[in-house]
């Protein structure tokens, strides 16, 4: 059953100012992916399935192999987590051609401020010649942050990285960057979720307005860290409607996960259970349906709940 109306997402996209926002059916290296259209012309797909998080430390070949097995041609790791061989096992036993994968992976000073360096560490520990999306991970990092990103365009000149961006940075340390790009970050990765998108307005305004696009980690926060909130009540009446809609039962995960897609945010989740990563993909498809703009306001309306208080400390 389709029920994606093609001309509702016009709307949406002028709606919530979502630039790079495309129609997700069109033909695609990554089927089952929503498209993005970056600043550099290149396409990022959503979801990506992250190896950080619950699973940094890990031998993480099975969950990546369960992950293809579920239709994810996505991956989002870095140096830190400490995942990137384990994760190249998985690519080298799939046997999907490199060119219908995207990976990100992330500097992380591993080898002190010599990018090259670790960017070569990354590609021989994934077994890639090249890196789909490379992100600064934290600007803290850097002790140079305008010298690192001149050396993240040389990567891209070299062919080694088709683009590049960063990770958890701030309008500041954005601007810094900004100031000195010849090639601007394409992909700004935060935390974001229901109880801290007010407090990023300016954050995010920043981006749009240099067509960087927001990916988000962390964003069901309001169903495992701060369980309880007022969020979830909000999700669990969109779910309803989505579940009537669907004739399926729709989860609040999903229901978080659809918010984000209608926002024009791309998604990195992350799971080691077959059902969970399943239900993980299915809002990217076509036929899931949107929020509509009032759920929107509805579930973004209640800045830095903490589980007892607002008090910001999930920002």
């Amino acid at each position: 059953m389709h029920i994606l109306i093609p001309s509702i997402l016009p709307f949406l996209a002028a709606y919530f100012n979502l630039s790079g926002f495309k129609d997700p059916r069109s033909p695609s290296r990554f089927p089952g992916h929503v498209l993005t259209r970056l600043n550099d012309g290149n396409e990022l797909p959503s979801p990506f399935f992250g190896v950080g998080s619950v699973l940094k430390f890990q031998n993480v070949t099975d969950d990546v192999l369960m992950a293809f097995s579920n239709g994810y041609r996505t991956i989002d790791t870095a140096s830190f987590y400490q995942t990137e061989s384990s994760t190249g096992t998985a690519i080298a036993a799939s046997g999907i051609p490199r060119e219908n994968l995207y990976i990100t992976t992330k500097f992380d000073a591993l080898y002190g401020q010599n990018v090259r360096h670790e960017l070569d560490h990354s590609l021989k520990m994934l077994g890639v010649p090249y890196i789909d999306l490379y992100l600064i991970h934290f600007p803290q990092l850097s002790t140079n942050l305008t010298d690192t990103w001149l050396q993240f365009e040389k990567l891209v000149d070299q062919g080694l990285v088709r683009s590049i961006g960063v990770s958890n940075f701030g309008v500041d340390d954005l601007n810094t960057i900004l100031s000195v790009a010849r090639i601007k970050p394409t992909v700004n990765q935060i935390k974001y979720h229901a109880y801290n998108a007010a407090n990023q307005t300016a954050l995010v305004k920043l981006c749009k307005e240099n067509d960087i696009v927001i990916e988000a980690y962390s964003s069901l926060t309001p169903l495992t860290t701060a369980p309880g909130g007022p969020a979830v009540s909000v999700a669990e009446r969109i779910a309803k409607r989505l579940s009537k809609v669907t004739g399926a039962d729709v989860t609040t995960g999903q229901v978080i996960l659809t918010w984000l897609r209608t926002k024009g945010i791309v998604a990195v989740t992350t799971s080691s259970k077959d059902y969970r990563q399943r239900e993980q993909f299915a809002p990217f498809q076509d036929d899931f349906p949107l929020l509509t703009p009032q759920e929107i306001i509805d579930f973004e309306s209640f800045p830095g709940w903490n589980g007892t208080s607002f008090d910001g400390s999930l920002n």
